[in-house]
Protein backbone atom coordinates (compact mmCIF):
# COMPACT_ATOMS: atom_id res chain seq x y z
CA UNK A 1 0.00 0.00 0.00
CA UNK A 2 1.24 3.56 -0.67
CA UNK A 3 1.60 6.17 2.07
CA UNK A 4 -0.13 9.03 2.20
CA UNK A 5 3.28 11.03 1.59
CA UNK A 6 4.49 8.94 -1.22
CA UNK A 7 1.02 9.00 -3.05
CA UNK A 8 1.23 13.21 -2.58
CA UNK A 9 4.59 13.02 -4.24
CA UNK A 10 3.42 10.43 -7.31
CA UNK A 11 0.21 12.87 -8.01
CA UNK A 12 3.03 16.11 -7.65
CA UNK A 13 4.81 14.67 -10.30
CA UNK A 14 1.92 13.58 -12.69
CA UNK A 15 1.19 16.98 -12.18
CA UNK A 16 4.11 18.40 -13.24
CA UNK A 17 4.80 16.01 -16.19
CA UNK A 18 1.02 17.45 -18.28
CA UNK A 19 2.07 21.28 -17.30
CA UNK A 20 -0.51 24.63 -17.04
CA UNK A 21 -2.59 25.02 -20.03
CA UNK A 22 -2.09 28.52 -18.91
CA UNK A 23 1.31 28.45 -20.35
CA UNK A 24 0.35 27.43 -23.76
CA UNK A 25 -0.93 28.87 -26.92
CA UNK A 26 -2.66 26.60 -29.65
CA UNK A 27 -2.31 27.00 -33.13
CA UNK A 28 -3.78 24.84 -36.30
CA UNK A 29 -1.77 25.97 -39.33
CA UNK A 30 -3.28 23.85 -42.50
CA UNK A 31 -2.11 20.32 -40.97
CA UNK A 32 -0.17 21.30 -38.69
CA UNK A 33 -1.43 21.57 -34.64
CA UNK A 34 1.17 23.32 -33.25
CA UNK A 35 1.83 24.02 -29.42
CA UNK A 36 3.99 27.60 -28.06
CA UNK A 37 4.62 28.82 -25.13
CA UNK A 38 2.63 32.30 -24.78
CA UNK A 39 6.36 34.55 -25.12
CA UNK A 40 7.14 32.64 -28.16
CA UNK A 41 4.09 32.07 -29.84
CA UNK A 42 3.74 35.59 -32.10
CA UNK A 43 7.47 34.50 -33.58
CA UNK A 44 7.32 30.65 -34.07
CA UNK A 45 3.57 30.01 -34.84
CA UNK A 46 2.79 33.09 -37.51
CA UNK A 47 1.39 31.55 -41.06
CA UNK A 48 3.68 34.31 -42.59
CA UNK A 49 6.81 32.34 -41.61
CA UNK A 50 6.12 28.50 -41.91
CA UNK A 51 9.58 27.54 -40.57
CA UNK A 52 8.76 24.31 -40.19
CA UNK A 53 8.40 23.95 -44.16
CA UNK A 54 11.35 25.23 -45.20
CA UNK A 55 13.31 22.37 -47.31
CA UNK A 56 16.88 23.22 -45.69
CA UNK A 57 15.68 23.51 -42.05
CA UNK A 58 18.99 24.89 -40.26
CA UNK A 59 21.83 22.73 -39.83
CA UNK A 60 21.66 19.03 -39.32
CA UNK A 61 22.66 17.76 -36.10
CA UNK A 62 21.98 14.01 -36.47
CA UNK A 63 19.92 12.11 -39.02
CA UNK A 64 18.50 8.84 -38.39
CA UNK A 65 15.87 6.57 -39.96
CA UNK A 66 12.89 7.89 -37.19
CA UNK A 67 13.96 10.85 -35.60
CA UNK A 68 16.54 13.64 -36.82
CA UNK A 69 17.86 16.87 -34.75
CA UNK A 70 18.04 20.31 -36.37
CA UNK A 71 19.74 23.47 -34.86
CA UNK A 72 17.97 26.91 -36.51
CA UNK A 73 17.48 30.35 -36.15
CA UNK A 74 14.01 31.96 -36.34
CA UNK A 75 13.53 35.36 -35.88
CA UNK A 76 15.38 36.26 -32.44
CA UNK A 77 15.02 32.63 -31.31
CA UNK A 78 17.85 30.02 -31.60
CA UNK A 79 16.16 26.69 -31.26
CA UNK A 80 16.60 22.75 -31.53
CA UNK A 81 13.82 20.98 -33.40
CA UNK A 82 13.81 17.28 -32.71
CA UNK A 83 11.91 15.76 -35.65
CA UNK A 84 10.11 12.41 -34.84
CA UNK A 85 8.76 10.39 -37.97
CA UNK A 86 5.59 8.07 -37.21
CA UNK A 87 5.73 6.19 -40.31
CA UNK A 88 6.05 2.84 -39.77
CA UNK A 89 3.86 0.35 -37.46
CA UNK A 90 6.72 -0.02 -34.97
CA UNK A 91 5.84 4.25 -34.34
CA UNK A 92 2.35 3.68 -34.89
CA UNK A 93 2.23 1.30 -32.24
CA UNK A 94 4.20 3.31 -29.48
CA UNK A 95 2.00 6.41 -30.50
CA UNK A 96 -0.99 4.31 -29.62
CA UNK A 97 0.11 3.13 -26.44
CA UNK A 98 2.04 5.87 -25.23
CA UNK A 99 0.77 9.31 -27.72
CA UNK A 100 3.11 10.89 -29.81
CA UNK A 101 6.45 10.69 -29.45
CA UNK A 102 7.62 14.38 -29.11
CA UNK A 103 4.49 14.92 -26.57
CA UNK A 104 5.89 12.37 -24.37
CA UNK A 105 9.39 14.06 -24.71
CA UNK A 106 8.19 16.73 -23.18
CA UNK A 107 6.13 15.96 -20.26
CA UNK A 108 9.80 14.63 -19.34
CA UNK A 109 11.32 17.66 -20.06
CA UNK A 110 8.33 19.53 -17.98
CA UNK A 111 8.94 16.93 -14.92
CA UNK A 112 12.68 17.88 -14.75
CA UNK A 113 12.08 21.26 -14.46
CA UNK A 114 9.49 20.92 -12.06
CA UNK A 115 12.26 18.97 -10.38
CA UNK A 116 14.91 21.95 -10.55
CA UNK A 117 17.12 19.95 -12.65
CA UNK A 118 18.95 22.00 -15.34
CA UNK A 119 17.74 21.23 -18.97
CA UNK A 120 16.71 22.61 -22.47
CA UNK A 121 13.95 24.97 -21.92
CA UNK A 122 10.73 23.89 -23.83
CA UNK A 123 9.21 25.70 -26.20
CA UNK A 124 6.66 24.03 -27.79
CA UNK A 125 5.96 21.13 -29.76
CA UNK A 126 3.68 20.46 -33.14
CA UNK A 127 2.21 17.96 -34.93
CA UNK A 128 1.27 17.09 -37.99
CA UNK A 129 -2.01 14.59 -39.15
CA UNK A 130 -2.81 13.63 -42.63
CA UNK A 131 -7.00 12.25 -41.84
CA UNK A 132 -6.51 11.49 -38.60
CA UNK A 133 -3.73 9.51 -38.82
CA UNK A 134 -0.32 11.21 -36.64
CA UNK A 135 2.78 11.33 -39.42
CA UNK A 136 5.12 13.33 -37.25
CA UNK A 137 5.79 14.92 -34.53
CA UNK A 138 8.32 18.34 -33.34
CA UNK A 139 9.45 19.39 -30.09
CA UNK A 140 11.10 22.75 -30.25
CA UNK A 141 13.70 23.32 -27.15
CA UNK A 142 15.62 26.65 -26.69
CA UNK A 143 19.39 26.29 -27.82
CA UNK A 144 22.09 26.77 -24.93
CA UNK A 145 24.71 29.04 -25.44
CA UNK A 146 28.78 28.25 -25.60
CA UNK A 147 27.86 24.69 -24.29
CA UNK A 148 30.24 21.34 -24.93
CA UNK A 149 28.95 17.67 -24.39
CA UNK A 150 30.72 16.07 -22.05
CA UNK A 151 31.72 12.95 -24.24
CA UNK A 152 34.06 15.82 -25.85
CA UNK A 153 36.46 15.83 -23.19
CA UNK A 154 39.58 13.86 -22.51
CA UNK A 155 41.74 12.78 -19.67
CA UNK A 156 43.89 14.87 -17.61
CA UNK A 157 46.30 11.43 -17.59
CA UNK A 158 48.11 10.77 -20.67
CA UNK A 159 46.59 7.97 -22.61
CA UNK A 160 47.90 6.15 -25.76
CA UNK A 161 47.34 7.94 -29.09
CA UNK A 162 46.44 11.08 -27.67
CA UNK A 163 49.06 13.80 -28.64
CA UNK A 164 47.45 15.98 -30.73
CA UNK A 165 44.11 15.97 -29.09
CA UNK A 166 42.89 19.54 -28.65
CA UNK A 167 39.83 18.27 -27.00
CA UNK A 168 39.09 20.15 -23.73
CA UNK A 169 40.23 18.54 -20.13
CA UNK A 170 38.20 16.84 -17.57
CA UNK A 171 39.36 18.40 -14.88
CA UNK A 172 38.08 17.79 -10.87
CA UNK A 173 35.66 20.80 -11.12
CA UNK A 174 34.03 19.49 -13.96
CA UNK A 175 33.43 16.11 -12.22
CA UNK A 176 32.26 18.06 -9.42
CA UNK A 177 29.49 19.52 -11.44
CA UNK A 178 28.53 16.98 -12.96
CA UNK A 179 28.21 14.41 -10.14
CA UNK A 180 26.23 17.44 -8.65
CA UNK A 181 23.91 17.09 -11.32
CA UNK A 182 23.50 13.42 -11.11
CA UNK A 183 22.62 13.95 -7.45
CA UNK A 184 20.32 16.47 -7.93
CA UNK A 185 17.98 13.98 -10.44
CA UNK A 186 18.70 10.67 -8.53
CA UNK A 187 17.61 12.79 -5.16
CA UNK A 188 14.19 14.06 -6.77
CA UNK A 189 13.33 10.20 -7.40
CA UNK A 190 14.10 10.56 -11.22
CA UNK A 191 16.58 8.57 -13.25
CA UNK A 192 17.62 8.39 -17.26
CA UNK A 193 17.81 5.44 -18.90
CA UNK A 194 19.80 6.70 -21.31
CA UNK A 195 22.08 8.35 -19.39
CA UNK A 196 25.89 9.09 -21.03
CA UNK A 197 28.01 11.23 -21.80
CA UNK A 198 26.52 12.59 -25.24
CA UNK A 199 23.35 13.85 -23.06
CA UNK A 200 25.32 15.93 -20.62
CA UNK A 201 25.88 19.54 -21.98
CA UNK A 202 29.21 21.25 -19.85
CA UNK A 203 29.72 25.29 -20.33
CA UNK A 204 32.53 27.32 -18.02
CA UNK A 205 30.83 30.08 -16.32
CA UNK A 206 32.81 32.74 -14.72
CA UNK A 207 31.31 31.31 -11.08
CA UNK A 208 32.14 27.52 -11.80
CA UNK A 209 30.95 24.79 -14.20
CA UNK A 210 27.41 24.67 -14.99
CA UNK A 211 26.08 21.61 -16.78
CA UNK A 212 22.46 20.75 -18.45
CA UNK A 213 20.78 17.12 -18.86
CA UNK A 214 19.50 16.98 -22.52
CA UNK A 215 17.49 14.33 -24.56
CA UNK A 216 15.07 13.38 -21.82
CA UNK A 217 12.78 11.07 -23.29
CA UNK A 218 14.60 8.25 -21.47
CA UNK A 219 13.62 9.65 -17.96
CA UNK A 220 11.41 7.71 -15.22
CA UNK A 221 10.20 8.60 -11.99
CA UNK A 222 10.32 6.41 -9.16
CA UNK A 223 8.71 7.01 -5.32
CA UNK A 224 11.84 4.95 -4.01
CA UNK A 225 14.76 4.47 -6.74
CA UNK A 226 17.11 1.46 -5.50
CA UNK A 227 20.78 0.81 -5.59
CA UNK A 228 20.59 -1.14 -8.38
CA UNK A 229 18.98 1.14 -10.46
CA UNK A 230 21.54 3.96 -9.11
CA UNK A 231 24.58 2.01 -9.86
CA UNK A 232 23.31 1.06 -13.21
CA UNK A 233 22.71 5.02 -14.23
CA UNK A 234 25.83 5.64 -13.15
CA UNK A 235 27.55 2.57 -14.69
CA UNK A 236 26.07 3.88 -18.35
CA UNK A 237 27.55 6.91 -17.87
CA UNK A 238 30.75 5.76 -16.66
CA UNK A 239 31.19 3.56 -19.24
CA UNK A 240 30.25 5.89 -22.01
CA UNK A 241 33.66 8.08 -21.01
CA UNK A 242 35.40 5.35 -21.92
CA UNK A 243 39.27 5.66 -20.75
CA UNK A 244 38.80 9.32 -20.30
CA UNK A 245 37.42 8.44 -16.61
CA UNK A 246 40.16 7.06 -14.66
CA UNK A 247 39.60 4.75 -11.57
CA UNK A 248 40.77 8.17 -9.91
CA UNK A 249 38.37 10.25 -11.48
CA UNK A 250 35.54 7.41 -10.42
CA UNK A 251 36.53 7.25 -6.78
CA UNK A 252 36.17 11.65 -6.80
CA UNK A 253 33.07 11.77 -8.65
CA UNK A 254 31.69 8.78 -6.21
CA UNK A 255 32.53 10.64 -3.59
CA UNK A 256 30.61 14.05 -4.40
CA UNK A 257 27.76 12.43 -6.32
CA UNK A 258 27.25 10.95 -2.70
CA UNK A 259 27.87 13.90 -0.39
CA UNK A 260 25.48 15.74 -2.49
CA UNK A 261 22.35 13.01 -2.33
CA UNK A 262 22.96 12.85 0.81
CA UNK A 263 21.68 16.81 1.26
CA UNK A 264 19.00 15.71 -1.08
CA UNK A 265 17.67 12.50 0.58
CA UNK A 266 19.98 11.10 3.06
CA UNK A 267 17.86 7.55 3.35
CA UNK A 268 18.63 7.12 -0.43
CA UNK A 269 22.42 7.64 -0.11
CA UNK A 270 22.60 5.30 3.05
CA UNK A 271 21.00 2.62 0.58
CA UNK A 272 24.10 3.34 -1.37
CA UNK A 273 27.07 3.16 1.55
CA UNK A 274 26.95 4.61 5.08
CA UNK A 275 30.22 6.46 3.68
CA UNK A 276 31.72 7.79 0.29
CA UNK A 277 33.99 5.22 0.23
CA UNK A 278 31.77 2.30 0.64
CA UNK A 279 29.99 4.26 -1.73
CA UNK A 280 32.24 3.80 -4.04
CA UNK A 281 33.25 0.04 -3.30
CA UNK A 282 29.96 -0.43 -4.14
CA UNK A 283 29.29 1.77 -7.50
CA UNK A 284 32.47 0.46 -9.00
CA UNK A 285 31.82 -3.24 -8.38
CA UNK A 286 27.72 -2.48 -9.92
CA UNK A 287 29.60 -0.89 -13.17
CA UNK A 288 32.26 -3.96 -13.28
CA UNK A 289 29.01 -6.70 -13.38
CA UNK A 290 26.92 -4.05 -16.02
CA UNK A 291 30.22 -4.28 -18.06
CA UNK A 292 30.00 -7.87 -17.76
CA UNK A 293 26.32 -8.45 -19.04
CA UNK A 294 26.56 -5.63 -21.59
CA UNK A 295 30.16 -8.09 -22.78
CA UNK A 296 28.01 -10.94 -22.66
CA UNK A 297 25.21 -10.05 -24.79
CA UNK A 298 27.80 -8.47 -27.74
CA UNK A 299 29.19 -12.17 -27.61
CA UNK A 300 26.45 -13.86 -27.87
CA UNK A 301 25.34 -11.17 -30.86
CA UNK A 302 28.10 -11.23 -32.81
CA UNK A 303 28.86 -15.23 -31.79
CA UNK A 304 27.15 -16.17 -34.94
CA UNK A 305 30.19 -14.34 -36.63
CA UNK A 306 34.15 -14.09 -36.48
CA UNK A 307 34.11 -11.90 -33.88
CA UNK A 308 34.77 -12.13 -30.19
CA UNK A 309 34.61 -10.54 -27.21
CA UNK A 310 37.43 -9.94 -24.74
CA UNK A 311 37.32 -8.23 -21.23
CA UNK A 312 40.24 -6.49 -20.60
CA UNK A 313 41.98 -6.09 -17.09
CA UNK A 314 40.22 -2.58 -16.12
CA UNK A 315 36.78 -3.73 -17.17
CA UNK A 316 36.29 -2.58 -20.96
CA UNK A 317 35.52 -4.68 -23.35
Amino acid sequence: MLSAVMCTKLTRRLRDASGSRNDWEHARIGEWRWRMRHEVAAELCSPDVRWWETPTLGEQIKQGRSRSVQRLQVGSHRLYVKRFRHTDAAEQCRVWLRGATARWEASRIRMVMAAGVPTAELLGMGERRSRGVLLESWLVTRAIDGVTPLANFRSASPLPNSAGNEAPLLDDTLLEAVADLIAHLHGQGLWHNDLHAGNILCRCDPAGWRCWLIDLSGVRTSLRLTRHRISENLARLWLSLGQTLTPMHQRAFAARYWRTLNTYDRALAQRIGPTADVAYRNLASAAGAHTERLCRRADLAWSRGNRKVLRLPRGRG
